[in-house]
């Protein structure tokens, strides 16, 4: 009984070993983990630091979200450092934060685990920070205002946000704009201005930074603080970049502080009754036109170029509309993609809208573009305005090829191989009777020039085989003929400019006495209507912002008509046509 007694203690005791056996190394090898707070209370709004150290190293990295509930992390930095204690050499583990706490009260900090090790819980009082007395006992001041407090839905708002630093600051940073409109359109005007300036006896750094707002919505407007936040380094202990290292073994952490401004309110309202659609309020609004040089004296066929200008001080240049069309039977117009940029200044946004038109007339005569009218909202006056570029006169000089119904325009032949008029005449007098009586002097008249001729054909010979050979002179057809290879070779390229150029080439030579100086006075000189409609197609590519590639299989297969058509006879006149530009 006694040994059955004695053996079952034995197993007892034999399991309890085997239960907490696995136990002991983890209590004997423990770490101690010790927390610690730079100081208690704190106020709000200003950082703190939480210090855990360890004479050895933890079961693992510590888990730090326990501690986002109630505090925000700003930094965090690790180190080791070796240490001697009882005669053995140890290695210390550290693990410094900086935290911020998000609300007043009695906060707990709660035990941070490290792996299987934890450390101990702390209690920490947060504190409102006392209202200063003056002005100039606080040591950073972020102030905002804004020029108006009632705007219309998309007028500027200009914001002036300004921060006063009467300490050292370093990892400074100065948050955005941020209000409860989520389409409010936000732009940072220019460079910071910094200056001093005294305020009740005390010298501050200013920082002023200036804001162009443009809200979207009607209703109330709010506008967050601005939050600056920064770490504050003591007076003359400087911020040694070197000695910034992660670790911050070498340099004490400066204290950071968060300093906000006051919330602002603004009232957005609607357009007035009866505004100008678009809806443009602005301070000013500007339209400019310009030429190459004074409004010129055109010429058929020759483009020049017309450059429309607005300027809005206020409104960005995506606020700004088109400008409107004022094209007329006559004259082609080929508008450019409009250049938008918007000029900061301290003041605000000078939006500008640029828009190039290459103008092309079709015809001689008197011309009048249409007067260029945008009405505007005057947020000065409070009223309608009106800005206005006045009709302009434009005087076309030049001819229009004919159009006879027999030929194609002036022809492509010389004029040396037409038939002269001796040989095809289109219409003779029968001449009158000779007298019978007159047959013997006639008779011998004929006589005296048939030998004129031998004597005349004789002496030719002779001189002919004396005298080198003269070369004739190469006829402008066969000049031209010349150059059609490389107008082909441009439009199987499919390259626009060559083809322009290899076309005007051909054409000074074709021509050399009155060359057109233009794609569409060479047009109007072939007068193929096929031809006239590739050549359009090819201008709105060169002037205009239509399509978005060319090719040349359509230009080459109309000009290569247009040439096989002029090397063949034509009935009716053959003689050039007059010249498109008269000398």
């Amino acid at each position: 009984m006694n040994s059955s007694l004695q053996w079952t203690a034995y197993r007892l005791f034999g399991l309890t070993v085997l239960v907490f056996l696995p136990l002991l190394p983890t209590t004997v090898h423990a770490a101690e983990i010790t927390a610690r707070l730079s100081r208690n209370p704190v106020t709000l709004g200003e950082s703190f630091q939480l210090t855990f150290e360890a004479p050895q190293a933890p079961d693992g990295e510590p888990d730090l979200s326990p501690l986002e509930q109630d505090f925000e992390i700003l930094s965090r930095s690790q180190s080791q450092r070796l240490q001697m204690v009882n005669g053995e050499l140890t290695r210390a583990h550290s693990w410094n934060l900086a935290l911020m706490a998000k609300r007043r009260g009695t906060l707990t900090i709660p035990p941070i685990p490290f792996g299987r090790d934890r450390s101990r819980e702390l209690a920490i009082e947060v504190v409102q920070p006392a209202p200063a007395a003056r002005v100039s006992d606080r040591d950073i001041i972020v102030q905002v205002e804004t020029d108006h407090d009632k705007v219309y839905r998309g007028q500027q708002i200009i914001l002036t946000v300004k921060l006063y630093r009467g300490v050292n600051t370093d990892n400074a940073s100065l948050s955005d704009p941020q209000a409860d409109d989520p389409d409010l359109i936000v732009v940072k005007l220019g460079e910071d201005e910094q200056y001093e300036k005294r305020l009740e006896g005390r010298y501050y750094t200013v920082v002023e930074r200036r804001y162009a707002l443009f809200p979207q919505r009607d209703g109330p407007l709010t506008l967050a603080p601005i939050v600056f936040q920064a770490e504050t380094t003591p007076a003359g202990s400087g911020s040694n970049r070197f000695f910034g290292s992660p670790f911050g073994a070498f340099r004490q952490p400066g204290q950071i502080r968060r300093v906000q401004s006051e919330s602002l309110g603004v009232e957005v309202s609607a357009p007035p009754a009866g505004a100008p659609v678009p809806w443009l309020p602005t301070k000013d609004l500007q339209l400019q036109d310009s030429w190459e040089g004074a409004v010129p004296e055109l010429r058929v066929g020759e483009p020049v170029t017309r450059t429309l200008l607005m300027l809005a001080d206020g409104l960005s240049a995506n606020q700004l509309p088109e400008f409107t069309d004022t094209g007329q039977d006559g004259i082609k117009q080929y508008p450019d993609k409009p250049a938008l940029e918007d000029k900061q200044e301290r003041d605000g946004i000078v939006g500008i809208r640029q828009l190039k038109v290459a103008i092309v007339p079709g015809r001689p005569g008197r011309f009048t573009l249409p007067a260029i009218e945008i009405p505007w909202w005057n947020t000065v006056k409070n009223h309608i305005e009106v800005s206005r570029i006045p009709e302009r006169t434009l005087q076309v000089q030049g001819t229009v090829a004919a159009n006879p119904t027999d030929t194609r325009g002036e022809p492509l032949v010389s004029a040396e191989k037409a038939p002269s008029a001796a040989a095809s005449p289109t219409h003779r007098e029968d001449s009158p009777p000779l007298h019978s009586g007159d047959t013997p002097w006639l008779s011998m008249l004929l006589g005296i020039g048939w030998l004129a001729t031998l004597g005349a054909w004789w002496w030719s010979k002779h001189r002919d085989a004396r005298s080198p050979a003269v070369t004739r002179p190469v006829s402008a057809t066969t000049l031209a003929s010349r150059k059609i290879p490389r107008i082909q070779a441009a439009c199987e390229r499919n390259n626009a400019q060559a083809t322009a150029q290899a076309l005007l080439d051909w054409a000074s030579s074709r021509w050399p006495d009155v060359p057109p100086r233009s794609l569409g006075a060479l047009s109007g000189r072939l007068n193929d209507h096929g031809f006239t409609t590739e050549i359009a197609i090819l201008e709105q590519f060169l002037y205009g912002d239509g399509a978005p590639d060319w090719r040349g299989s359509g230009l080459w297969q109309s000009f290569s008509q247009v040439i096989e058509s002029g090397d063949r006879p034509k009935a009716g006149p053959t003689s050039p046509m007059a010249p498109l530009y008269p000398s």
